[in-house]
């Protein structure tokens, strides 16, 4: 609690006075917008005192003009205050050169790396490209020349089609759209087949474009050409054209699951201890020694770092650890609970399978009992459509 309130005052906080009729509706807006508000108290049934750090206060006022409330300052606590209320003195003029210089020194470099987009492959992938320029935490900002960055990542990855690198403060944010997105309306008006997406037996296939390639029995695997994009007859040359038909097949799953008499239920009892850990780059220093002597327990970890003004992001980083103690119970279930269990987990997991794709026409369950529980088959059998248009090759 002591370090969280040394944070606040570092990035500065103020206490609000907030009246109107729907207090209430402000406070859950505020929530609702992530806003941070803590010590709240209700002065009357229209008036809320609560604390608010300085950089959300525009976005409160919004708040209370849209809940027809009124919001004041109180109160300015912290660092950045303090630095306006004693900005004539000599002493602190020296005192805020050195901060300036300090915030102007943290600001040429880049402290945080986000990498936003539309692409699929992993993203450690980008962060090794940008690594491999020199955009990495602590680069010195203008020592990077953006348009030979982009050129040489172009030239290595031809899976990106376009890249974007800005700042933001001490935040750099590189933007990455991946190159060859396959989208179906690119492939509307090009010659294609159209191919199975999984496995199965055909059911039923309604050929509207192209040339069917199998027929309602035929078992196909995940890629095969169902509908191919050539038209062929003996009276003329052979036509290429953009295959368009429905395909339905006829599909199976099975999953299992081993269900013991005995389970152990795990709970939070509600007690916890907390952690502090001050980083900077790679030094580590614990500012409390409050190792948990919990037998079991689960742990949170919150990291922050020091943000000055709202907007550059220092290399400091205060981490709180937090330890959850959890309490194990052992439930002891009979036979026909064990099964009901089992069989309802393991058809959950079969439709999360399925999703909203298909229709489970038929359902197997086979059970088998051993000395420390039973284990639940379910083979489900389906419907479902496939099929994904694909380039012709060739043409």
């Amino acid at each position: 609690m002591f370090l969280d309130k040394t944070f606040n005052k570092v990035k500065g906080y103020i206490k609000i006075n907030v009246f109107g009729f729907f207090v209430e509706r402000f406070l859950n807006l505020a929530l609702k917008e992530n806003i941070s508000l803590w010590n709240i108290k209700k002065s009357d049934d229209a008036t809320v005192i609560a604390y608010a750090n300085i950089y959300d206060y525009k976005r409160l006022v919004a708040i209370a003009k849209k809940t027809g409330c009124k919001i004041n300052i109180e109160e300015k606590i912290g660092v950045p205050f303090f630095i306006l209320k004693h900005k004539k003195r000599k002493t602190f003029a020296v005192f805020f050169i050195l901060i300036a210089f300090a915030i102007y020194f943290y600001g040429l470099h880049i402290w945080k790396i986000d990498i936003i987009g539309d692409f699929d492959f992993d993203i450690e992938n980008i962060r090794e490209e940008l690594y491999a320029e020199n955009v990495k935490v602590g680069a010195l900002k203008k020592s990077l020349d953006i348009d030979d960055i982009k050129n040489d990542i172009y030239m290595r990855r031809h899976d990106i089609a376009w890249i974007g690198i800005s700042f933001e403060g001490t935040t750099a944010i590189v933007e990455v759209v991946e190159a060859n997105l396959k989208n179906e309306n690119e492939l509307d008006n090009i010659p294609c087949n159209i191919v199975s997406t999984k496995s199965g037996m055909v059911y039923k296939i309604n050929t509207l474009e192209g040339t069917a390639l199998v027929e309602s029995g035929d078992m196909v695997e995940s890629g095969d050409i169902l509908i191919k994009g050539i038209m062929s007859s003996q009276y003329a040359p052979d036509r290429y054209v953009n295959s368009k038909g429905t395909i339905l097949l006829k599909t199976w799953y099975t999953d299992r699951l081993k269900m013991p008499f005995e389970r152990d239920i795990i709970s939070k009892t509600g007690r916890s201890k907390n952690k502090y850990v001050l980083g900077l780059k790679n030094y580590k220093i614990n500012l409390t020694n409050n190792d948990t002597k919990f037998e079991k327990y689960d742990t949170i970890t919150l990291s922050n770092r020091l943000t000055l003004f709202g907007k550059f992001e220092l290399p400091i980083e205060l981490t709180k650890v937090t330890y959850q103690e959890l309490n194990v119970d052992t439930i002891v279930y009979t036979e026909k609970q064990a099964i009901d269990i089992a069989k309802k987990e393991v058809e959950d997991a079969i439709i999360n399978k399925i999703k909203n794709n298909g229709e489970i026409i038929d359902t197997k369950i086979d059970t088998q009992i051993s000395g420390d529980g039973v284990t639940v088959t379910v083979t489900v059998e389906c419907i479902e459509e496939t099929g994904i248009k694909q380039k012709l090759e060739g043409v």
